[in-house]
């Protein structure tokens, strides 16, 4: 595609939808809310966010957007990472967010931060990782508090519609072990998950399908979907409803 065409593909999507420049100027993510922004999801009464793996509030700042007024709880491990995030909803009375990693288990694990944030994780990286990504293999090991999702959330889940987020390179499996009554209140889950191993042990996309699938969800569609210089699928945004 060449320079012209993809102006025009770009002029095409915000004069689509406008808000999405909003998000944009806001530090969030423009595609993603263009693929959000629906009457579809509005259908869902959604009055819960959780935004698990909040890194600097990008998501946050796009669920803003598509909900305004409504609760959003972030979870960020990385403290740089959660106080960036802190300050900048400092002033949104319906935002709070915890300085931890979601978990199946409550404790304290070392957590690899990535000299680019966003391809942190609980896990090694792969050699896949540090081939397609080398700055990223640029890490320090910090400790980091892990807790279920359902203890961070107590009874805040319950009688709620649910909107769950989670970015957590490969660390998705865990997450939702520890969210059984989270899950129960979700209608909705965005999960970002890889098709190849980028580090060691992760769960790839058809452990987190199964997993959501004997949950009570079904796999309705995926955006954001990175390819290699061949053109195969890695990874990806994906969205789940109840069934």
């Amino acid at each position: 595609m060449n320079i012209v065409s993809r102006l025009f593909k770009l002029v095409a999507r915000y004069a689509d939808s406008p808000g999405a420049l909003v998000v944009k100027a806001k530090g969030g993510i423009p595609s993603t809310f263009h693929e959000l922004n629906h009457v579809w999801l509005q259908s869902f009464a959604i009055d819960l966010i959780v935004d698990v793996g909040a890194n600097t509030g990008q998501f946050a700042t796009t669920a803003r957007q598509l909900f305004p007024e409504k609760e959003i709880v972030s979870l960020e491990p990385i403290p740089a990472c959660y106080e960036a995030c802190r300050r900048r909803f400092e002033s949104d009375r319906n935002f709070s967010i915890e300085n931890m990693a979601a978990s199946d288990t409550t404790g304290v694990v070392e957590f690899s931060v990535s000299a680019d944030s966003g391809a942190s994780s609980v896990l090694p990286m792969s050699e896949l990782q540090k081939s397609i990504f080398p700055a990223s293999s640029r890490v320090i090991k910090i400790q980091v508090q892990t807790k279920p999702l359902d203890l961070v959330l107590e009874k805040k889940a319950r009688g709620r519609k649910i909107f769950l987020k989670i970015d957590v390179q490969g660390f998705e499996l865990a997450v939702l072990r520890g969210a059984s009554e989270t899950l129960a209140a979700t209608h909705v889950v965005l999960v970002e998950s890889s098709f190849e191993s980028f580090y060691e042990g992760q769960a790839l996309f058809e452990d987190v399908y199964a997993y959501l699938v004997t949950a009570g969800f079904r796999f309705v569609y995926s955006f954001n979907i990175m390819r290699d210089a061949s053109g195969r699928p890695m990874q990806g945004d994906f969205v789940f409803v109840r069934k």
